[in-house]
């Protein structure tokens, strides 16, 4: 597994991935389209993952105020549940690390068991509750790693 740099000429397969992993919040390929945009417009750095030269999915992150943002991380759902989460969030807290970072933040939809409970072992702790975050009015897990 390896992470590729990718820039906005990209945008159309990473939301082709988003629409393929199980946990997609909007309904219509345009919607998506403009969230990605949105996360290229702010200037967070996006990488492809991918596996055996196939893209299997992508991230987005920033570090702000000596905190490694992981901004979204989704695999295609065939590749979900195989350890690759676990192999992607070493390798991120690992750069994080290098980068000299205190700590690390994400956000996660509150019934993302499985990505919960790998978040949980690396010792994540949840310090906010976004109530009915999502269109479909499930909340929004914020957690933290300190390093």
């Amino acid at each position: 597994m390896k992470f590729e740099k990718a820039d906005k000429k990209q945008i159309d397969k990473i939301v082709e991935i988003e629409l393929k992993s199980f946990y997609k919040w909007t309904e219509s390929k345009g919607k998506e389209e403009k969230n990605v945009k949105e996360l290229f417009d702010e200037g967070k750095k996006a990488f492809l993952i991918k596996q055996r030269n196939a893209i299997i999915g992508y991230l987005f992150y920033q570090i702000k105020s000596k905190y490694f943002h992981l901004e979204v991380v989704s695999l295609e759902k065939k590749y979900q549940g195989k350890g690759l989460g676990k192999k992607i969030l070493k390798e991120l807290i690992e750069k994080a690390k290098k980068e000299k970072c205190k700590g690390m933040f994400l956000e996660v939809w509150a019934k993302n068991f499985p990505a919960i409970g790998l978040y949980n072992k690396f010792k994540f702790v949840v310090i906010e509750i976004k109530k009915k975050h999502y269109p479909n009015k499930d909340d929004k897990l914020v957690m933290k790693l300190e390093f």
